[in-house]
């Protein structure tokens, strides 16, 4: 893994500071020894190609990764295809590092339109943004085994008698899960 991109899979062959951002040039570690499709190996190069992805964000200076690839033909299948970026899926125009920072720091509190005019992004991008890693939390979060040791407790929210159950996993001296409500009918 290279330090600069923080990305594990690419070669940084260049860094260009501008007045307010950073370009890093990076070439893939490993090209692909077979076509996705078929499997047939030795696809043919069909030319270069270059991504340009929103990378590390800053405060003051913004970082984007250009990638140097190569589309590739497959002999067999007689289909032609990108390889996969490690840290960037289809057609997003920023990495996934970049996207869990901006993630982060909207769940720390800062608003969307503050962080969007920082980070030269639109609002509803933060907000996609946002969704789509809250969504990812909560399909690992579903995937869970329940506790061994599950330890559960009730308490109000304020002065309106709201109720809300906290359940912990007390092997590991975790909150497992918080639920509004505190009666059987509410929890389930």
């Amino acid at each position: 893994m290279n330090n600069l991109t923080g990305i594990a899979g690419y070669e940084v062959i260049s860094q260009r500071c501008k007045s307010d951002l950073d370009e890093l040039e990076a070439v893939l570690e490993r090209e692909p020894e077979r076509c996705p499709y078929c499997a047939a190996p030795g696809p043919r190069s069909k030319g270069r190609y270059l991504r340009k992805v929103r990378h590390r964000s800053g405060y003051v200076r913004s970082t984007f990764l250009l990638v140097h690839t190569r589309r590739f033909w497959c002999w067999r299948c007689k289909r032609s295809f990108l390889p996969t970026l490690p840290g960037i899926r289809p057609y997003r125009q920023s990495s996934e590092l970049f996207r869990k920072e901006v993630h982060q720091r909207h769940e720390d509190g800062i608003c969307a339109s503050t962080l969007a005019k920082r980070e030269r992004i639109g609002q509803a991008t933060v907000e996609r943004i946002y969704h789509q890693h809250t969504e990812l939390e909560v399909r690992k979060r579903s995937n869970r085994d329940c506790p061994r040791m599950l330890g559960i407790d009730e308490h109000t929210l304020g002065k309106k008698n709201r109720f809300c159950t906290t359940f912990c996993d007390l092997g590991n001296n975790r909150v497992f899960e918080v639920r509004p409500g505190r009666s059987e009918k509410e929890l389930s």
